[in-house]
């Protein structure tokens, strides 16, 4: 999607008459190894002061605090908001274009009896 976001911004954008373009979004993710780290007997050591402090999560967690999530979630959909707005002002489109719901999506599968090409 970075090449169609940058493409957005050209007069004209080319594609061969079978093709397409796959817009997923955005998203993070992490690895933890605490577990790891226990079963390997290396001991971490950590200070840190306040709720928003994920960095060091990997190694004293096994999965996502709910702060982290937050804060994830937040920048996340900003990034994607910018990437929305920018791309339907680029294009002169409607975000539904870019955003469909699941209900617009099938039924537009259905339209086409399913076929993609």
């Amino acid at each position: 999607q970075s090449q169609y976001y940058l493409a957005s911004y050209a007069d004209k954008v080319y594609m061969a008459p079978d093709g397409g373009v796959l817009i997923k979004g955005y998203s993070a993710y992490s690895m933890y190894y605490k577990t790891l780290l226990e079963k390997l007997d290396v001991s971490t050591h950590v200070f840190r002061v306040g709720t928003y402090k994920s960095a060091i999560e990997p190694f004293i967690r096994d999965d996502m605090s709910d702060a982290a999530k937050e804060s994830a979630t937040r920048w996340v959909t900003q990034l994607w908001s910018a990437f929305v707005d920018d791309v339907t002002t680029n294009r002169n489109i409607n975000a539904k274009v870019l955003n469909p719901t699941m209900e617009e999506l099938l039924a537009e599968m259905k339209s086409v009896d399913g076929d993609l090409a």
